[in-house]
């Protein structure tokens, strides 16, 4: 957020745009009070918390670091947790060992003006968070683990929160009140990028990207075409900057399975790490990079390099649509970019001839299904494998 000359009650909070700080505590639980009160304190200034927020985010940052010192670091599992006395004493016992207390629980607290990510990182074993979280939604309140219950008001508490690095990294966030998590201002536009997933070891497992392609792109966040994510929670996306290729890291959001090979991501833009690649090395050069960029993007546009096919007004549609081509064969899956009572255009994995008729279904969200007919007018390719495909009703 930026502070206005006009403020008559002006807080310091406001004229804060980013800030980042980490630290790293050793597995002793008289560490965790004193780490939690450090993190809480700034985010009144910043404006994410009032009084109540703040007992909430003491709720969230008490639970993740005892999960991190004790059932990671220090290798206690939650079922000892039960019988109070075997667990005090276990505690004690590993706390006295230096090579287990020693161990480092890293912390990086992050905040981009409109809402603040902690990332909290062990070295223990990890755990299988899929089957865990599984375990969690199936079982909810009467799940018996007190771990399970402080993964649960965890989730309560933040706007969202993830876990990587195999069980070993949690990361959540809270918004500032009132403030739309993507701000900013969204082009749609239809970019070939590259992306790729962090492996177990932290570190971007380039050898397996693929190929995708965005649907809207802002300085903060994109949405993405992409063949598979593999369930992963944090990307790096590479894309053609002002100077060259730019690499951004990125948490998913939401995905949505379109069809068998292709799935919509959204996602949001991290900071740079310590050992990016690129020229772009903190938050506030990545996002003028990325605006831009948006701005040339969006010039070209208005150039008129696409003639419309269509007098009637549009409005963005992204919802999936389903392509039928009228001769028996397999119902194709899309994704949408434009409707109007004319026609409507979306992106689909295959290309469509110039002039056939074909039938399509669209729907939002739990609305009824709505069936037309329509001739595809044009059929653009986009990269090796999306095309742009208009369609007008007939």
């Amino acid at each position: 957020m930026t502070a206005t000359q006009t403020d008559n009650n002006p807080r310091i909070g406001q004229a804060v745009q980013y800030a980042r700080e980490t630290l790293s505590i050793p597995s002793r639980v008289e560490w965790i009070e004193k780490a939690v009160d450090h993190l809480v304190q700034p985010t009144q200034t910043w404006g994410i918390c009032d009084e109540d927020r703040a007992s909430r985010l003491t709720i969230v940052l008490t639970e993740a670091l005892t999960n991190a010192v004790v059932h990671g670091n220090l290798g206690i599992s939650s079922e000892l947790k039960e019988d109070g006395d075997a667990f005090a004493i276990e505690l004690s016992r590993r706390s006295s060992q230096e090579d287990l207390a020693s161990k480092p629980v890293d912390i990086e607290a992050e905040y981009d003006g409109t809402c603040a990510t902690w990332t909290i990182t062990d070295q223990g074993n990890g755990f299988d968070v899929e089957s865990f979280i599984k375990k969690l939604d199936d079982d909810g309140p009467d799940l018996d683990l007190l771990s399970g219950r402080g993964v649960m008001l965890i989730r309560a508490f933040v706007d969202e929160v993830t876990w990587d690095l195999g069980g070993r990294q949690i990361r959540f966030t809270m918004t500032r009140p009132g403030v739309n998590r993507r701000k900013q201002r969204r082009l749609q536009t239809h970019q070939p990028v590259r992306v790729a997933s962090y492996g177990n070891n932290g570190k971007v497992d380039w050898g397996k990207a693929l190929d995708a392609l965005t649907l809207d792109l802002s300085s903060g966040g994109a949405s993405l075409l992409h063949p598979s994510v593999e369930n992963a929670t944090r990307l790096m996306i590479e894309i053609k900057g002002p100077k060259g290729k730019m690499y951004i890291p990125a948490e998913v959001c939401r995905t949505q399975q379109i069809d068998e090979e292709m799935i919509q991501i959204g996602c949001r833009f991290l900071a740079p790490g310590p050992d990016q690649k690129g020229v772009y090395t903190t938050l506030a050069q990545q996002i003028k990079a990325l605006e831009k960029l948006i701005a040339q993007l969006e010039k070209v546009q208005d150039t008129g390099t696409f003639s419309a096919m269509r007098s009637h007004a549009r409005a963005v549609f992204t919802d999936p649509v389903q392509v039928d081509m009228l001769d028996g064969s397999k119902i194709r899956k899309a994704v949408g970019r434009d409707l109007s009572k004319g026609g409507v255009s979306f992106i689909g994995q295959y290309e469509l001839k110039r002039g056939t008729q074909i039938g399509i279904t669209l729907q939002h969200g739990d609305e009824q299904p709505i069936k037309v007919l329509g001739v595809v007018m044009r059929c653009n390719k986009l990269t090796g494998k999306h095309y742009d495909i208009g369609v007008k009703f007939i």
